[in-house]
């Protein structure tokens, strides 16, 4: 995973994409090591980490990486919260 964000760097050329992401868990690599890697790569490309199903400002691995028995978690990577996103709450119906 970290390895997909690291060569992104090249091509966001002006742009700011969003991110989402699952992060798993496996023996090879923990949640919580996997969660530190990705804040290192928040921090040195100037995103930030939510949490998208409450809408939060992660501020530590820990809270990407909830505890040893989560399989997966769902994560947003952005400068800022879209603020359409706001407005959707999980398991709402997709508008047609």
């Amino acid at each position: 995973m970290i390895e997909l964000l690291e060569n992104i760097n090249f091509y966001l050329c002006g742009s700011i994409p969003y991110f989402f992401l699952i992060i798993h868990s496996n023996r090879d690599l923990p949640m919580l090591d996997n969660a530190n890697q990705v804040f290192q790569w928040c921090a040195d490309n100037n995103y930030k980490a939510y949490q998208l199903k409450e809408k939060t400002l992660l501020v530590s691995a820990e809270m990407i990486a909830p505890g040893e028995d989560a399989i997966c978690c769902y994560y947003l990577l952005a400068n800022l919260f879209p603020e359409i996103l706001l407005e959707i709450n999980q398991n709402d119906p997709t508008k047609k």
